[in-house]
């Protein structure tokens, strides 16, 4: 693997170590400024050598506004521990896939209890439906009337087998058609809804899979 690319620390710029407390870290910083203060140079200097100077001084300066702030400090050496050590490196990603791979299955969780709520729901509707179109027929049915029709043989009239709707009566009832159109659109919501699940379940078992098949870390 190649060399990773050396990175400044910060300890070595402010000349202190890494357990140093925060006023130990000040008192270093003001004798590092007085140390490399671009006006301590001499006025026959080059610019290229101011230029050297001033870099040098704005370290010291980033350095202390990182390591005087504790906050800072603590997620400066943690960052510097990833970056300089691969063990940690390869426990922080392991912790940080397990938590998003837990994190997954919860939302999986609630996703499916939301579905099978909503299934149910779905399948009381239909339940409802199917009753109403049915109760709806047998009404229909039951309003139909005999069909009276003439007897060329008799001067009278005689009721036939046949039988007609009274006039106000709609056979093919405007409420049943909506009726049916609606637990028609329920089946489809429902079928989609099956669908959805079963790609989410895809995606939660190729999630687990990604977890703990990892590549091994190379030297």
């Amino acid at each position: 693997m190649a060399d990773r690319k050396k990175l400044p620390n910060l300890y070595d710029i402010l000349g202190v170590d890494k357990s140093a407390s925060t006023s130990e870290v000040k008192r270093a910083y003001r004798k590092k400024v007085l140390e490399t203060h671009p006006d301590k140079l001499d006025p026959a200097a080059t610019d290229q050598e101011r230029q050297a100077a001033e870099r040098e001084f704005h370290k010291v300066q980033d350095a202390f506004e990182t390591l005087g702030d504790p906050a800072k400090k603590r997620r400066y050496d943690a960052v510097s521990a990833l970056r300089f050590d691969p063990e940690s490196i390869s426990k922080h990603s392991a912790h940080l896939m397990a938590d998003r791979a837990e994190w997954a299955r919860q939302q999986a969780e609630i996703s499916d209890r939301r579905m099978a709520a909503f299934t149910k729901q779905l399948e009381d509707r239909k339940m409802q439906l199917e009753q109403q179109i049915a109760l709806r027929k047998k009404k229909i049915a039951a309003t139909r009337v005999p069909l009276k029709t003439t007897d060329p043989t008799s001067r009278g009239t005689k009721s036939t087998a046949s039988t007609v709707p009274p006039q106000t009566a709609d056979p093919t009832s405007r409420e049943t058609n909506y009726l049916s159109k609606t637990l028609a659109d329920f089946e489809v919501r429902r079928r989609v809804a099956l669908q959805r699940k079963a790609e989410r379940e895809e995606a939660a078992r190729e999630r687990e899979l990604a977890v703990n098949i990892r590549p091994p870390l190379t030297a």
